[in-house]
Formats: structure tokens, sequence, C-alpha cells
């Protein structure tokens, strides 16, 4: 830093010092670009809105936290996302400790954020309502695109998601797909 003997000038260029590099940060700051986005519509195969159908096409649903992300894959041009989720509670199915989920979204080779129907990519350390399908040459539980990965923000939320999804399991329509 460079200063003047006077007193009251060396403030003076101090402080316009500074003045620059706040509004060389602020400027700076506000033209850092976000990465691309785009969402994908998908046709659902079933009426995912009815949280029996919902149950009935899971194979597992769980209560879960998200640790980490454990990487990318593409299984075909939409990029896909891995995530370590703990399981904290089991409602349909029988996982336990940390598995392997995966989220249908995510970067693409170009950095642009490629979300399916504009459900965000899964937080490390959130919890989770997931329902999901397992798919076995993998070895991960494929979250069910926007229905199966609920944000669970209290408790009292979570009590009352796990009601209503515990109710729709024992009243689940089983998902038959045609013919």
């Amino acid at each position: 830093m460079f200063s003047i003997k006077c007193g009251k000038k060396t403030w003076l260029f101090t402080g316009a010092i500074l003045f620059l590099a706040a509004v060389s940060n602020f400027i700076l700051f506000q033209f850092i670009k976000e990465p691309d986005q785009q969402s994908v519509h998908i046709n659902m195969v079933t009426d995912l809105n009815d949280p029996r159908k919902l149950a009935g096409l899971a194979e597992n649903i769980f209560v879960g936290k998200v640790i980490s992300q454990a990487g990318t894959k593409s299984l075909s041009q939409l990029p896909e996302t891995q995530f370590n989720v703990e399981v904290i509670q089991n409602i349909k199915g029988n996982l336990s400790g940390t598995v392997l989920v995966n989220q249908q979204g995510g970067y693409n080779q170009d950095q642009e954020l490629v979300l399916v129907e504009n459900d965000p990519l899964l937080k490390p350390g959130h919890t989770y309502l997931f329902s999901t399908r397992y798919l076995q040459q993998e070895d991960w539980h494929t979250v069910i695109p926007i229905h199966g990965d609920v944000p669970l923000k209290s408790t009292s939320e979570l009590q009352a998601k796990i009601l209503n999804i515990k109710k729709a399991v024992q009243q689940q329509i089983q998902f038959q797909p045609e013919k």
C-alpha cells in the first residue's frame, strides 16, 4: 500500500484505494456468470400427483440425509448425479446404512445445468423423503423425478409427510405398464 506523509491526504488516498477495491469487487462479483440452466420435460408413466400411484411405482421409500455428492454419470443424453445418502427411516423397502442415490439431472459436458422439470439437485446436509427405483447394474437407487425427493425442513413436516406416505403405501396402486 502506498502512503502520502500528510495525514489527511493519507486518509483520502487510502480511502480512495479501499473504495476502488470495493467497487471493483462488486463489479467483478456482479459479472460472474452463473452456469446456463435448462429444464427437460418428461412424460410420466402414471399420475404421480396421486401418492398411492407414487407408492406403487417406488421400490423404496425412505427418509434420508444427503451426505455428499458421489459422482456423475450419463446413461443417456441426460446427465445424472449420484449422492451418498444415509438412510434414517424406511417406509417401504428395507435399506440401511449409506446408499447410493441417483438423480436424473446435473451438469452436462458444456457445464450447463440440466434439470428434470426444474427439480433442483439434492443438497448435501439436507434431509429428504425419497421415493426410488433400484437399478441393479449400477447398484444405485434412482429418485423418481419431482415427487421422489421431497425436502424435509422441520420435525412436524417430517411427521406429516411420513403419515401421508405410509397411508399411500397401504393403499398403493401398482404401476401396470401398457402392453
